[in-house]
């Protein structure tokens, strides 16, 4: 679990979201507890703009890794866990225009 304070950790970051995978490629119609769970940690650990940055670089690597994964869906996480992350999440982001 990841804990305000700390700075941003992102292999933390891609172990929270790990649960999504299925969701991410259309295998789930809904994103798992787990999921949702990771997704609210990662939101805990990006209280900074700062943060919000790096998660964003983080995560946008990472998804490009994942031919598979959806773009529309992995905009779609955060709200679907009912998070407020204050950027979406996909491979074409521009992480410099984040708030």
């Amino acid at each position: 679990m990841m804990v305000v304070g700390y700075a941003f950790d992102c292999e933390e970051a891609k172990t929270s979201i790990l649960p999504c995978i299925g969701y991410l490629i259309g295998e789930d119609d809904h994103p798992s507890i787990a999921c949702c769970n990771g997704v609210k940690d990662l939101k805990s650990s990006v209280p900074t703009k700062g943060d919000r940055h790096k998660a964003c670089e983080c995560l946008k690597k990472t998804s490009s890794h994942f031919h598979n994964i959806r773009d529309d869906l992995n905009a779609l996480l955060p709200k679907r866990c009912g998070v407020d992350l204050n950027f979406t999440i996909n491979k074409s982001i521009k992480c410099d225009q984040i708030p």
